[in-house]
């Protein structure tokens, strides 16, 4: 079944080279049974591909400005493009989710930065059920994928929780960022996601082929048992071991000065 979800849909070559969301865009199909939910792997490795190259050879004021440009350019470009599957996957329709983030680092260098925005701490939280509200309605109009709008919103609903999350005391989290179940949930939460589809095919393969029928809602919560097991032990024998060897790893600072926020460069 896995070779001829390649010979149906993508070749082989383009999820080790990360270029899988570029040839879904391309044919405007997106429906592999087993790979298709790596389209957002290969929109972060291309994100810290050319992250990485502007970050070296940018300061933070012309590092800010890319940014900010790119971060009102997403929803343009997602309003002049006739696919929806496109404007969905590619880098530059979604880099206002991705350069928030860097925009909010950026600005977390700057002490008076952050002494600004935990002043106003309870203007984040007030957000938040207004970004609540929103979701709400996005997903009770059916708000589809690809759209300026709804992702943009997103986009700072994403960053909202980001600075919420930079602000909260280590000592003390509060219920949301303290919760240890969240906590253990958003450690295992990209292999969840890689593996849902794959583990919930193999289930419905096993079932299919022992002759067992389940209950819709009793299966559902099996694949859930089954999915958070196999995250457990790909994030304990996998990524955490990874993680743990890329920390090892030294990077020398520049020896040019950085300039810094306050004086303007």
């Amino acid at each position: 079944m896995l070779g001829s979800s390649f010979a149906r849909h993508l070749p082989f070559w383009s999820y080790f080279t990360f270029t899988q969301s570029f040839l879904y865009a391309a044919r405007n199909f997106w429906r592999d049974p087993w790979l298709d939910v790596t389209w957002s792997l290969a929109l972060e490795e291309q994100f810290y591909i050319v992250l990485s190259l502007s970050v070296r050879n940018l300061n933070r004021k012309y590092l800010a400005g890319l940014s900010i440009f790119l971060i009102l350019l997403a929803p343009v470009l997602r309003f002049f493009t006739d696919s929806p599957l496109a404007s969905y996957q590619l880098p530059l329709h979604r880099a206002d989710s991705l350069m928030l983030g860097v925009l909010i680092a950026i600005l977390w260098q700057s002490q008076s930065a952050q002494d600004f925005i935990h002043a106003r701490k309870k203007y984040f939280l007030w957000a938040l059920p207004v970004f609540f509200v929103g979701i709400a309605y996005l997903f009770k109009t059916e708000a589809g994928i690809g759209q300026p709008i709804p992702h943009f919103f997103l986009a700072f609903f994403y960053a909202d929780l980001l600075i919420l999350g930079l602000v909260s005391s280590p000592e003390k989290p509060g219920l949301f960022f303290g919760n240890k179940a969240l906590v253990w949930l958003g450690l295992r939460s990209y292999g969840i996601y890689l593996l849902h589809k794959p583990i919930r095919l193999v289930f419905a393969t096993f079932l299919a082929g022992a002759s067992i029928t389940l209950n819709p809602v009793v299966a559902m919560l099996l694949v859930c048992v089954l999915l958070c097991l196999v995250a457990e032990l790909s994030y304990r024998l996998i990524e955490k071991p990874i993680m743990n060897w890329g920390h090892q790893f030294k990077y020398r600072r520049s020896l040019l000065p950085v300039p810094s926020l306050e004086s303007g460069a």
